[in-house]
């Protein structure tokens, strides 16, 4: 199967013309991640507006990850 090649330039056209700017600018992270080559073979880094950012120490704690760990169980209703 040949690989997927995307006219960057119209993609970004077509989403201006039917008003989805916002969310073509929402997704440029992602698009970003999957097609550039700067960043081929990276992995658990965390990224915002198309550049790796520091992650705050609370998203580094084992034990808060627990609780939300647990706290989220308990609202999709896997545990009571």
């Amino acid at each position: 199967m040949p690989a997927l090649e995307v006219n960057t330039d119209l993609l970004l056209c077509t989403c201006v013309l039917v008003g989805t700017s916002t969310q073509f600018s929402g997704a440029q992270t992602s698009i970003y991640l999957a097609s550039s080559p700067d960043v081929e073979g990276v992995s658990g880094k965390y990224f915002g507006d198309c550049k790796e950012e520091e992650l705050l120490p609370k998203a580094m704690d084992d034990l808060v990850a627990r609780k939300l760990w647990d706290i989220s169980e308990v609202m999709v209703g896997l545990l009571k």
